[in-house]
């Protein structure tokens, strides 16, 4: 019986310190937006910039999601389904992506630009529309 409660014991502990690493390897940290351009593939062009709220809490939760804040005080949460994968554009700006389903149930992908400048882009694959986001 005591064998039992020992290795209850240290199977609880490991699992402890498995979740605590989880935690550490992925510091949450934001990214506030205050500008939306939003491109028509209908026109093929995009709509130009226009003032947008939009606070992005990247590694939200135990599964790393994003959370998404808005001006009015709504939240949504965009599940991750992907690792995260780096990349550069043909005009060498490097990006970090990762692939997300919001609420609806659309599958997004969630394009980091490494220089904060250019914020984020989210490009939705089921409806053919993109929305790029920055500072």
């Amino acid at each position: 019986m005591s064998v039992r409660i020992y290795l209850l014991s240290v199977f609880s502990f490991l699992i402890f310190m498995g979740n605590l690493q989880a935690q550490e390897e992925y510091d949450q940290f934001r990214i506030d937006c205050n500008y939306m351009n939003v491109y028509s593939p209908i026109e093929e062009s995009w709509g130009g910039w226009e003032e947008s709220s939009n606070t992005f809490i990247l590694n939200h939760g135990p599964n790393n999601d994003i959370a998404q804040y808005k001006l009015d005080g709504s939240r949504r949460i965009l599940r991750r389904i992907s690792g995260v994968e780096e990349g550069e554009t043909e005009d060498g700006l490097k990006y970090q992506l990762m692939t997300v389903v919001d609420e609806e149930g659309s599958i997004i992908a969630f394009q980091i630009f490494n220089e904060k400048r250019f914020g984020v882009r989210l490009i939705w694959t089921d409806i053919d529309l993109i929305i790029l986001l920055k500072p």
